[in-house]
């Protein structure tokens, strides 16, 4: 953005690229409040998932006919709990990443097109 030479353009010029930063920064904001929000539902809801699959797994091991038995499911539940806590994890790294971007998008690029060139 070039600012003009005449002191009172210049002026207006500056003050509407603050106002425009100060909305792009609210916005940002206000959706980074939503996807915490988002985050953290998905949070709670994986957590009572999990915790779930571990007392259906405790029952069963507790109906289980040998120590054999009992073994086998445990091991069965870590296999199935590690994938999907890694899947878990991965579904909110993949929303932060892509939310992240978003959300500053906005004012990077006020702010980009704000500063001067750099010179080498």
């Amino acid at each position: 953005m070039a600012i003009g030479r005449n002191p009172a353009e210049a002026a207006a010029q500056v003050q509407k690229l603050v106002e425009n930063i100060s909305e792009a920064f609210q916005s940002a904001g206000q959706k980074l409040a939503a996807t915490g929000t988002d985050i953290g539902t998905r949070a709670v809801t994986q957590a009572q998932q999990n915790t779930s699959q571990m007392f259906d797994t405790l029952k069963e091991m507790a109906a289980a006919q040998s120590p054999a038995e009992a073994s086998r499911l445990y091991a069965q539940f870590l296999t199935k709990s590690t994938q999907q806590h890694a899947q878990q994890l991965r579904e909110i790294g993949e929303l932060l990443a892509k939310t992240s971007g978003d959300i500053w998008k906005p004012v990077t690029s006020l702010l980009g097109a704000a500063m001067p060139p750099a010179k080498d």
